[in-house]
């Protein structure tokens, strides 16, 4: 591979999703189309590859873990390493009141994981296959919860599980190079350093299918589809296509991906917010938000963080999960 190197100092260039890139070095940015120019990319649509024999360092969301949505809870972090929570709490998933020092959090389907500022990781809530089990991890840089297992990825680029492997969703101990990770209901996904994409878990959907995705900076995973997230700013899908989760296509500008059990949310550039999937409760009533930071998404509702730390909702408030109002939440790292 050859690297992409900034034409001022000479600085290595870290892509960010949206299809901006930043000089390491001296701040200066580059266009995707100045990207494609300089590979010499012939390329005439956006969705193909853009990182096609170029060195890259990807640069992680800085809200990632801010806000999340399990089934029928929905957890915030606050500026001051403390947690808040609501929504559905029979098995203590929302008994979150005496943590501290957290960097950042997950919900699961009926537990919640969070992350301390020392590389630790606490958790809470249902624990009957053990996807609470995470008191003796150590060096983790990011944490996810899915249906009843959690993954953790260390700063060494190796991956940890705990919980339900049915489906050998935790089958993750010999990956390496790992970048960002996501758990669904019953699979789980790693984006490796170089933009491409490994997978495990329950694949009846072809939701694990996605050897041949590259130039990935995000993904997410829903109950049997997953989404990766472009440098360029398009988004893949693999998967089910059942209630039009996977109906991405055309989305472009995007910089920040969700994706529920029956939805998938996509956060532009701009802070407005596109949604697909299953409607029946409004969740996917989100085309008047604006100024959003970071999107997450429930089993039938979704929550957005706004640039002033508030939080908005739609969808299903059966169980009070978007009691949000009130809500200032940590925006920026």
């Amino acid at each position: 591979m050859k690297p992409l190197v900034c034409e001022i100092c000479g600085g290595k260039l870290m892509g960010q999703p949206g299809g901006v890139f930043e000089c390491t070095q001296c701040g200066m940015g580059y266009s995707m189309e100045w990207v494609r120019a300089k590979l010499g990319s012939t390329a005439e649509s956006k969705a193909a590859p853009v990182a096609e024999g170029m060195e890259m360092t990807w640069k992680a969301d800085p809200h990632t873990g801010f806000l999340s949505a399990g089934r029928m809870h929905t957890v915030g972090l606050q500026a001051d390493g403390t947690v808040l929570a609501t929504g559905l709490n029979i098995f203590g998933e929302n008994d979150v009141e005496d943590w501290q020092n957290i960097s950042a959090v997950s919900a699961g389907y009926t537990h919640t994981v969070g992350l301390k500022d020392d590389g630790t990781v606490v958790a809470a809530g249902l624990n009957a296959d053990g996807q609470c089990r995470v008191e003796d991890w150590q060096d983790i840089v990011a944490v996810s919860a899915g249906d009843h297992h959690t993954i953790g990825l260390r700063k060494d680029g190796t991956v940890v599980a705990a919980g339900q492997n049915g489906d050998d969703q935790s089958n993750v101990q010999e990956w390496s190079n790992i970048a960002a990770i996501c758990a669904g209901k019953f699979h789980t996904i790693g984006i490796k350093t170089d933009g491409t994409v490994v997978a495990v878990g329950y694949n009846g959907e072809g939701q694990c299918d996605l050897s041949s995705w590259s130039g990935i900076t995000a993904a997410a995973a829903g109950l049997h589809h997953t989404v990766g997230l472009r440098v360029d700013g398009t988004v893949v899908a693999a998967g089910s296509r059942k209630n039009h989760v996977c109906d991405v296509q055309d989305w472009q500008d995007i910089v920040a991906i969700a994706a529920g059990e029956y939805n998938t949310v996509g956060l532009r550039r701009d802070g407005t917010v596109v949604a697909v999937g299953l409607n029946e409760d409004g969740q996917c009533d989100v085309s008047d938000w604006k100024d959003i930071i970071a999107v997450a998404v429930g089993d039938r509702h979704i929550v957005g963080l706004c640039a002033d730390g508030s939080v908005v909702s739609a969808g299903e408030e059966v169980y009070e999960q978007r009691d949000v109002e009130g809500w200032k939440l940590q925006t920026e790292r």
